[in-house]
């Protein structure tokens, strides 16, 4: 079953929780001036398939999914967002997709953490 929220990664080592990381779908945020399709083009700037170089962003490729994420906004690849509007670029957030991650690993409830490393020994993932 889907539940709707955030996409988190808790990653566990040696039985401890050593990192928390939201993942967020690719998107852009408008500047008024600029096309759906400036922006991505304007972000992918800083992306490249080489994921150190790039801080783990890699490009977003503008194909079939793109395009139906944005026809369920209402939305082109020429729609012109207003300042500060979010656009969505895929659903998931897979990094492979152009989603990106932030570490929230300190923000994070100790019940969670707790939760997280006794799943990881209960599995044998905690060697």
């Amino acid at each position: 079953r889907h539940i709707e929220g955030d996409d988190y990664r808790i990653m566990v080592i040696g039985g401890k929780v050593s990192a928390v990381i939201r993942r967020d779908p690719a998107s852009i945020t408008g500047d008024g001036i600029q096309t759906i399709s400036q922006l991505i083009k304007q972000l992918n700037k800083n992306r490249t398939t080489n994921l150190v170089k790039s801080a783990y962003k890699r490009p977003i490729m503008i194909d079939d999914v793109l395009i139906a994420q944005l026809e369920q906004q209402d939305v082109s690849l020429n729609y012109v967002p207003a300042t500060g509007v979010k656009i969505s670029l895929r659903s998931n957030a897979n990094i492979s997709t152009g989603g990106s991650g932030t570490d929230v690993s300190t923000g994070v409830h100790p019940d969670l953490i707790k939760a997280a490393e006794a799943i990881a020994t209960t599995m044998g993932l905690h060697t």
